[in-house]
């Protein structure tokens, strides 16, 4: 994704969705402090991109 970023960041826009399936607010600052993402961060409180996307509760790439 940071290569991807880094071709076309001035083309596109990048959102990372972290949904509330099994962690909280806290757990994804915690984990985003760890390994830094690019792009813009959105919380998916209800879980709704995760079902939409039938995304497993592992990391998960859409690109749309």
């Amino acid at each position: 994704m940071a290569a991807a970023h880094e071709a076309h960041g001035e083309e596109v826009e990048f959102l990372v969705v972290a949904a509330a399936v099994a962690q909280d607010r806290d757990d994804v600052r915690r984990h985003i402090q760890r390994r830094p993402v690019v792009g813009r961060i959105l919380w998916d409180v209800r879980g709704r991109a995760a079902r939409a996307f039938e995304a497993p509760g592992t990391g998960y790439i859409v690109i749309l």
